[in-house]
C-alpha cells in the first residue's frame, strides 16, 4: 500500500520463469528482476528508482506513471508493450527489445537508447540530453521546502532529491503544463493521506491536474 515502508522486492526466476502480476502504487526502489515474465500485465504508479531488470519480458504490457530513475535493464523484451506518462532518467539499457512499443507523453532524461532495438519515440515524448536545473521563485521554493522533511515524500524524492537539491526533472515537467501559482497552491492543501500517495511524478500531475479542476468548479 502507498505510504508503508517498503521493502526491496527481489524477484529471481533460478530454474524456471518467474509471474509478475499486475501492481499498483508501489515504491520498488533498487528492487530486482530476473528471469521474470510480465506479459500483457499492467504496472502503474510504480517507483522503479534504481532498480535491475535481467533476462526478462513485458511484451505487450502497459507502464503508466512509472519513473525509471537509474533503473538498468539488460537483454529484457517489451514488445508491443504501452508506456505512458512514465520518466526515465539515467537510465541504463543493453540488448533490449523494443519492436512495437509505444511511449506516449513521457520524458527520457539523460539516456543512451542505442541498445533498444526497435525504439520508437513520438510526438509527445520529450527527449533530454541533459538533466534541467532551473531557479524558482521565493513563494515556490518556501513551500517545496515546508515539504522537504516529509518522511514520505524524503523516501520518493518526488519533489527533493537531497536535502540540498530539488527535484528539477519532476518540477521541470510539472511546469511545462502548469504555472508557479498553480504548483504552490496544489502543494500548499496536501493532506498527509495525498502525501503517502506521491509515489512517482505522475502522481504529481493527476493530483495537480484534479486539484485544478476542483478549483474551476468551487
Amino acid at each position: 500500500m502507498a505510504g508503508k515502508k517498503i521493502k526491496r522486492m527481489m524477484v529471481i526466476g533460478y530454474s524456471k520463469v518467474k509471474k509478475l502480476k499486475a501492481m499498483k502504487y508501489r515504491y520498488l526502489s533498487k528492487s530486482i528482476f530476473v528471469n521474470c515474465k510480465g506479459d500483457n500485465e499492467s504496472f502503474e504508479f510504480i517507483n522503479f528508482r534504481g532498480a535491475h531488470f535481467s533476462r526478462s519480458s513485458f511484451n505487450k504490457t502497459l507502464f503508466k506513471n512509472c519513473d525509471f530513475w537509474g533503473t538498468t535493464f539488460k537483454k529484457c523484451k517489451f514488445k508491443n508493450a504501452v508506456f505512458i506518462d512514465c520518466v526515465f532518467q539515467g537510465c541504463k539499457f543493453k540488448s533490449c527489445d523494443f519492436v512495437g512499443a509505444d511511449l506516449k507523453y513521457s520524458a527520457i532524461v539523460n539516456t543512451n537508447l542505442k541498445e533498444c532495438e526497435g525504439i520508437e519515440i513520438g510526438e509527445t515524448t520529450e527527449i533530454l540530453n541533459r538533466y534541467p536545473e532551473r531557479e524558482y521563485s521565493e513563494n515556490l521554493m518556501s513551500v517545496l521546502e515546508s515539504l522537504k522533511s516529509n518522511k514520505y515524500l524524503l523516501k520518493t524524492k518526488v519533489l527533493w532529491i537531497s536535502n540540498k537539491k530539488p527535484n528539477h526533472l519532476n518540477l521541470y515537467l510539472l511546469l511545462r503544463k502548469n504555472n508557479e501559482a498553480q504548483i504552490i497552491d496544489y502543494l500548499k492543501c496536501l493532506t498527509e493521506k495525498e502525501k503517502k500517495r506521491l509515489i512517482t511524478y505522475g502522481c504529481c500531475s493527476i493530483g495537480l491536474h484534479k486539484f485544478k479542476k476542483s478549483s474551476i468548479l468551487k
